[in-house]
């Protein structure tokens, strides 16, 4: 282990490089950020992707980006999304509204986002004031669009023999296929006579949690890794949240079978870098859930390029997997049902 560079290898697992560990703070905690142990729910506060250096994790997060902007394949994709970002505007809402049905407006939007392989499921839910951060106001807009797009999994598969760069480079990309896409549907909508709002996965200035807005909109499930699980996708895919007004139908959220599975699945706990994933759930927030040790996961994560390992191999994330194991895990559910019954 050298200053500037950390150690990882399976044998050992994972140690911070010594610069790191002078940039973490000493006494602040992630998980008491997150509200481990909290039985009352109330609004979330921002833990991590700040983007600025003064909070607790700021310098750490600091570390971790200029290191990202020091290796040209993955700087080449950030800069791509801080254009599309910082120079890109929405159009103006237009001042006479087109008038549909909620179940047109929907059927359109859906298929305006799909007509491209840019994203490849769309999900819709009402927005709620539980998911917006406490320093932030409540955000304009009743809907709730989320996009989600497929990682390659060869690509990002490739931090499991130690190309993390690799994987951070796709996971940029995606991000940026998504907005690109999530800046389509909004400036459509506007178009119609509606108010939109849109900020990339990169951004800092997300007003609320995608994670559960996705639930909601019936993406999928939280796994034991921290992440959402899709039927469609596996995990190795990105979101893209879309806000608006225009009246539409929201989706409902699904049971796949995570839970199921996640309960004796040991791949992503036994290859964490970190150890920072349990086969328990844990009480955070008010909410009994899957939750991944901040304190432990987000060193690595910082300085192994986002590290994925967890994503990576994860048994839905394979390609072509997800279907067919959804559909195992409800069969062997209604199995066990009727045993039982």
């Amino acid at each position: 282990m050298g200053y500037f560079n950390c150690e990882y290898t399976k044998e050992n697992g994972f140690v911070p490089s010594k610069f790191h560990q002078l940039l973490w703070p000493k006494e602040a905690s992630g998980n008491k950020v997150n509200g481990l142990g909290e039985t009352e729910k109330h609004r979330p506060v921002q833990s991590y992707h700040k983007h600025h250096p003064f909070y607790p994790f700021g310098l750490a997060e600091q570390w971790f980006i200029h290191k990202c902007m020091a290796n040209f394949k993955i700087a080449n994709w950030y800069f791509k999304h801080w254009i599309t970002e910082n120079v890109t505007r929405l159009g103006k809402i237009v001042n006479e509204r087109q008038h549909d049905t909620p179940e047109n407006w929907t059927k359109k939007i859906k298929e305006l986002a799909l007509e491209d392989d840019d994203v490849h499921v769309v999900g819709i839910c009402r927005m709620k004031e539980e998911w917006v951060y406490e320093d932030r106001e409540i955000p304009r807009g009743e809907w709730v669009i989320i996009l989600g797009r497929r990682m390659e999994y060869d690509e990002f598969s490739k931090n499991i023999k130690g190309d993390f760069v690799s994987q951070c480079r796709e996971v940029i990309k995606s991000y940026v296929m998504g907005q690109t896409t999530g800046y389509r549907v909004a400036s459509w909508i506007r178009k119609q006579g509606y108010y939109s709002s849109f900020k990339g996965g990169l951004s800092d200035d997300h007003s609320f949690t995608v994670v559960p807005a996705a639930i909601d909109a019936g993406l999928g499930q939280l796994g034991k890794h921290g992440n959402l699980i899709s039927d469609v996708l596996g995990s190795a895919f990105r979101l893209t949240p879309v806000l608006t007004d225009m009246p539409l139908i929201t989706d409902e959220a699904r049971d796949i079978g995570v839970d199921d599975f996640c309960g004796t699945c040991q791949l992503c706990a036994r290859d964490c870098p970190a150890d920072a994933i349990t086969h328990e759930k844990h009480m955070v927030n008010g909410d009994l859930k899957w939750y991944v040790d901040f304190d432990k996961c987000v060193p690595a994560f910082n300085e192994l390029y986002a590290c994925g390992i967890c994503l990576a191999v994860c048994p839905w994330s394979r390609p072509g997997v997800a279907p067919s194991l959804t559909q195992k895990m409800l069969r062997r559910r209604e199995r066990k049902s009727a045993e039982t019954s």
